[in-house]
């Protein structure tokens, strides 16, 4: 019986706690000051959607750790299940730190590493509360009372929910579309984008910016040519609209006979990195990219653009085949491509006859081709005649240079061949200083992340407005200036090197909003107040690839200084700018051929810095313009251009690094701070075990990251790529005596030297030195101490004259509370006499008694005055007559209920003495006794006890009883009555008047016995 109510008590308990976490977690509204860290998540109202951290780890590398915010479906039923929409699909967090926050000012921020930004999704400021929410349509938002601040909708990633919009935002000038993922595994932007062609009214799927496949014109009755969904579970209803706000599509969902009744309205058009396009809910595919193939032109597909060895009877066949021996491969280690690329590319050149479906690497990254110069039994792709079309109104690369004023900047389209392989020849479009496509003169690139694949750009200024690069004849994959404007709009590239965007006088766009990695003067890091934007420098990826790379330079308006993350996590700081001479600690310019001069500045535009370039009698002037400007580099090193000045060298801020603004790198506790990383020439041991991470995305110092917080790797370096990405770490015990010399350059995290002998003796010396001077020190003290002690006591015991108590004490108390014996030495000292020689207990100070037999000099004692007798007052006489004298006076304020010294009548004496002897004289004694002894004390017995006390107080020792004398005149007072007086306050210390009086006493000790 006791078993069963023990298993219903546990299952009660179970279903208890499963209710009360689902009350936790059902948790939709995040407030200031809440934080949604990796163990947490915010679920909407119905429990439909689901917001939190998530690792990407498929790839089965112990390296990739990376976390990602993202919104799930909980009924998502894919294995792994993937997010419909990520907040920082391109600034990952390489660990499970991250946290999503609302800050005091409003701000929603994710960050890491126990508070560090990462990234903020909404960086403007409001007064009021602010919350975001977790709606039951998948969106998340940002309010401010019923004021949407923010919200997910407006930042699509790679899903298309109903409600979102893809258009363009009037009053932003956003443009909303979907980006595919890079590959299965890396939510990275990809090579394909979904955009809504408000003009053609029809849906473009791009690769790359080329058209790849188009829906048609929506219908009249909210259909697509290409786009066939209606079926169960329900209909797709696409709805255009037009409007201030903006031109966008957006669709909704239409129930038919097949929709169940308890059918949810959740589902979501999903893009997918390979480019196929599906209906989440049936699983019904809108585009399979497989049918558009390189000559298609069936269900909305576009024929691919190649060079003319391609027939358009070629085109890609899926076969599970091996390559003849007589076919060379080549490998393309390029962690920014994906298979979509790596057919793109195989079809533009005339030698590759086919390439691996499956990638090299884990991650989906990277290609393999097969090339041959003869024709072979099989085709694997084909091509169509390439035009050579040019936008109007555009700047091609072949055709036509944009050049400033005085020939100081040029604005071109260039390649990246530094390259060898053949497959590599992306083009750009960026800004030079001088007619020279040289890297170190590129200070901008327009499409740094969105690569053009061939030598079609061009950039154009269409009817509308729009500054847009087109690709392949006119295809507008990416608008810089996607607003309308229908006044005269141009563009003109100024001698600052800024490439502006005008209507009349009217500033639309400019490229210094928009900076890569160089700092020009005039340029601005900082925040715009009016548009949430943060300006700062990002680094290229590789010396080769322009892609954002690890490193950031920011202004910190707060702290006012520069500060350069990497990954997001503070590797330097300039130092504070001083405002006087306009310099930073940590960063010296100002020799040679030019100063520098920074400026802060804050206002209703923004807090940024900007800053001047001052020539002086060195400077190179050209036209007397003086041209230069700061550079980030893809390891972290920061200089002048003009100077070729390092304003940082990244090697200089190793591991544990700390000088001219270096900051340590956060570790594992194996790191000592003596260890740091250096170069090396040779290779390695068979005693250490190498491996190998290939990734495109990661650069040298994201290698020297990882490896650093791995505490058993010993070296590495990034060999694997041509183009600089990708990591090979060493792990094991290194013996540096067996590295050799080669061409290979390695990074080695060393021990730190060891601590010289010199410093620890120093440091013994020190300690040694100081522990002696500290130990004199006390000697001398005590030594002091003893023999103010001593004089003291010298000066105590010899007082002959008893003229001088009076002079003892008043000089600092020392007749009083002796410095040297406390209060219970002195009564464990003085309670071992004999009965016999006891004087008595008192109310005085310490007693020291003299050698004479019955009264002796004593050095004068300051007790309470009110209980002494007149001769020890007056002149330090001490007998056994003294305690008589207080025994009376102690009496006489039992039986009154009064202090001696403290009484006061206006017509009596002064003190409680000499009003007894009037009273008595006057046979009134019984006036004297305190009223509450009248019912419970015979008046004989008052009597008596004030005629012993009067007895005891004569001014004459002589005339005064002894203590036995005393005992044999008993009062007869009962003990209960004293203790009553006692608790009324009868007793207290108190000092006895100056003045004494005589009385005469009638009646004598014997007539008393």
């Amino acid at each position: 019986m006791a078993n069963k109510n023990t298993s219903i008590y546990k299952i009660f308990w179970f279903i208890s706690c499963c209710l009360w976490a689902s009350h936790v977690a059902a948790v939709d509204v995040l407030g200031q000051g809440d934080v949604l860290n990796s163990s947490a998540s915010l679920v909407s109202r119905n429990e439909l959607f689901t917001l939190r951290f998530f690792n990407l780890s498929s790839n089965g590398d112990s390296n990739t750790n990376y976390s990602y915010l993202g919104i799930f479906y909980r009924n998502d039923f894919r294995i792994p299940a993937k997010p419909f929409w990520i907040a920082n699909r391109d600034r990952l967090i390489t660990d499970n730190s991250g946290a999503l926050v609302i800050d005091e000012t409003g701000k929603l921020i994710i960050t890491f590493n126990g508070g560090k930004t990462l990234l903020e999704l909404f960086s403007g400021q409001s007064n009021n509360k602010v919350t975001a929410i977790l709606q039951d349509d998948g969106n998340f938002v940002l309010k401010s009372g019923e004021q949407i601040l923010w919200q997910s909708f407006d930042f699509p990633t790679d899903s298309f929910l109903p409600g979102m919009k893809l258009g363009i935002n009037y009053k932003t000038g956003q443009s909303r579309s979907l980006t595919s993922w890079l590959t299965d595994s890396i939510p990275a932007p990809g090579a394909f984008s979904l955009d809504w062609d408000r003009n053609e009214r029809q849906l473009i799927l791009r690769r790359r910016g080329v058209t790849f496949w188009s829906s048609g014109v929506l219908s009249e009755n909210n259909k697509f040519e290409n786009i066939n969904l209606d079926g169960k579970p329900a209909d797709h209803k696409f709805i255009e609209v037009s409007n201030e706000e903006g031109m966008y599509l957006t669709y909704e969902f239409v129930r038919n006979q097949y929709t169940p009744n308890d059918w949810i309205n959740v589902t979501w058009l999903n893009l997918s990195y390979d480019g196929f396009m599906k209906d989440q809910s049936s699983n019904r595919g809108v585009l399979i990219p497989d049918l558009c193939d390189g000559n298609s032109i069936s269900s909305g597909c576009k024929r691919w653009e190649g060079p003319k060895c391609r027939s358009r009877g070629e085109n890609f066949g899926r076969q599970w085949c091996y390559f003849p021996g007589s076919v060379d491969s080549s490998v393309y280690w390029n962690a920014s491509v994906s298979l979509s690329d790596c057919k793109d590319i195989c079809w533009k050149n005339c030698t590759c006859v086919g390439i691996a479906a499956t990638s090299l690497t884990p991650n989906g990254t990277g290609c393999q081709f097969w090339v041959q110069a003869v024709d072979m039994d099989f085709n694997c792709c084909s091509s169509r005649i390439n035009r050579n079309t040019m936008g109007y109104y555009g700047v091609s690369e072949t055709e036509k240079t944009s050049i400033t004023r005085y020939g100081l900047f040029y604005l071109r389209f260039y390649n990246l061949s530094s390259m060898s392989d053949l497959m590599s020849s992306y083009s750009y479009l960026g800004i030079f200083y001088g007619n020279n496509t040289d890297r170190k003169n590129l200070i901008w690139i327009a499409n740094r992340d969105r690569l053009i694949t061939d030598n079609s750009g061009a950039l154009v200024i269409d009817e509308t407005g729009k500054l847009m690069i087109t690709y392949e004849g006119g295809e507008a994959p990416f608008e810089l200036y996607s607003g309308q404007y229908n006044n005269n709009v141009s563009a003109i590239l100024q001698d600052d090197g800024n490439f502006v965007l005008k209507s009349g006088e009217r500033i639309l766009w400019q490229s210094f909003d928009f900076p890569t990695n160089c700092f020009l003067p005039g340029m601005k890091l900082g925040i715009n107040h009016k548009t949430g934007q943060n300006w700062s420098l990002t680094s290229w990826l590789t010396s080769s690839i322009p892609a954002p790379g690890a490193f950031s330079l920011d202004w910190d308006p707060d702290e006012h200084q520069l500060i350069l993350r990497r990954r997001g996590v503070t590797f330097w700081t300039s130092g504070v700018l001083l405002e006087n001479s306009g310099k930073f600690d940590n960063i010296n310019l100002d020799v040679g051929l030019a100063n520098h001069k920074f400026i802060k500045v804050s206002n209703e535009e923004g807090k940024y810095l900007t800053y001047e370039f001052v020539p002086n009698q060195y400077t190179l002037n050209i036209y007397g313009i003086g041209v230069t400007w700061l550079w980030l580099d893809y390891d972290g090193t920061m200089g002048d251009q003009i100077s070729s000045k390092g304003v940082l060298i990244s090697d200089v801020c190793d591991g544990n690094s700390i000088s001219s603004g270096c900051k340590r790198w956060e570790g594992p506790t194996c790191r000592s701070r003596g260890e740091n990383f250096g170069k090396e020439w040779g290779y390695l041991p068979s005693s250490v075990d190498s491996l190998n991470y290939v990734n495109a995305s990661v650069s040298l110092s994201d290698c020297k990251d990882i490896c650093w917080k791995n505490c058993t790797c010993v070296g590495t370096a990034n060999i694997l790529n041509s183009n600089g990405t990708g990591c090979t770490f060493w792990y094991g015990h290194l013996q540096e005596s067996r590295i050799g010399m080669s061409t290979l350059l390695y990074y080695i995290i060393r021990p730190g030297p060891p601590a010289k002998k010199t410093w620890l003796w120093i440091l013994i010396a020190v300690a040694a030195t100081l522990i002696v001077i500290l130990l004199g020190i006390l000697a001398f003290m005590r030594w002091r101490r003893l023999r103010l002690q001593e004089k003291f006591l010298l000066e105590l015991m010899t007082l002959d004259n008893p003229s001088e108590a009076k002079e003892l004490q008043i000089d600092d108390n020392k007749g009083h509370n002796l410095k040297v014996y406390s209060i219970a030495s002195i009564m464990d000292a003085t309670n071992c006499f004999s009965i016999e020689n006891k004087l008595g207990e008192g109310g005085f100070g310490p007693v020291y008694k003299g050698l004479l037999s019955n009264e002796a000099n004593t050095n004068r004692i300051v007790g309470t005055y009110g209980y002494m007798s007149p001769e020890y007052a007056m002149e330090g006489i001490f007998s056994e007559k003294s305690d008589v004298f207080s025994f009376g006076v102690l009496v006489l304020e039992i039986v009154s209920g009064r202090k001696n010294n403290s009484f006061f009548h206006p017509d009596r004496p002064l003190n409680l003495i000499g009003y007894a002897w009037e009273l008595w004289k006057e046979g009134a004694g019984l006036e004297l006794m305190h009223p509450t002894l009248r019912d419970s004390c015979s008046e004989d017995q008052v009597l008596r006890c004030i005629n012993v006390a009067l007895l005891c107080v004569e001014d004459s020792p002589m005339d005064r009883p002894s203590m036995k004398e005393r005992k044999d005149m008993d009062c007869n007072c009962r003990a209960s009555y004293i203790y009553y007086c006692i608790a009324l306050g009868c007793f207290g210390l108190f000092k006895m008047e100056k003045t004494s009086t005589t009385r005469e006493v009638s009646t004598r000790l014997n007539d008393i016995r």
